[in-house]
């Protein structure tokens, strides 16, 4: 048998059969003690080729995996820590409904629906931010205000509270709305 004929021989054994099959076939056919086709430098299947695939493909599947657990347990703390919010809030609003749907009772104040005050917030925020000459555009009623600073030029001081003199903002948003939209902004 040529080179030719047994190379269409084993393409037919490998498209109808499987590989052991295919083993057999090639032992009756050579004569030889040669185990599988996938052996030899002719086809690039080495033993040690294929010990390092399958050793990549599975840390490639372990790092998927791992990959996965990772994004669902993230998922379940954040909805874990949304479910929470939103009981508290529902909790705040039917205490304060409560009080509405008294009418037989007098209302000395009307109900805070949301915990925290946003101006207290605002504030604790923008106070890890102050920097001596610092423009802060949010104070309690003025409008903005330049920081104090500590050892610099007084002329420098004086020409930034002569621009800030002239530019006066109101806060426009009550309490409430500023606790929604902050509430909102930071739970979405």
């Amino acid at each position: 048998m040529t080179e030719k004929q047994r190379r269409r021989s084993m393409n037919y054994v490998v498209a109808k059969c499987n590989v052991s099959i295919l083993t057999i076939k090639l032992q009756e056919e050579t004569n030889k003690p040669s185990s599988s086709i996938f052996d030899g430098y002719q086809y690039g299947r080495r033993s040690e080729d294929v010990s390092r695939r399958c050793i990549k493909v599975a840390v490639e599947e372990d790092a998927g995996e791992k990959q996965k657990q990772f994004f669902k347990a993230r998922l379940s703390h954040i909805s874990r820590e949304r479910q929470i919010y939103e009981m508290r809030k529902r909790a705040e609003l039917k205490a304060a409904v409560a009080e509405l749907e008294r009418p037989w009772e007098p209302v000395q104040k009307s109900p805070n629906l949301f915990s925290i005050c946003a101006d207290e917030q605002v504030k604790v925020l923008a106070d890890r931010f102050q920097k001596p000459g610092g423009f802060d555009p949010w104070t309690d009623r003025d409008g903005p205000q330049l920081f104090e600073a500590v050892d610099e030029n007084p002329n420098r001081t004086q020409a930034a509270s002569s621009k800030t003199s002239f530019i006066k903002q109101k806060k426009t948003m009550n309490n409430h709305l500023a606790d929604m939209i902050y509430l909102d902004h930071h739970y979405r």
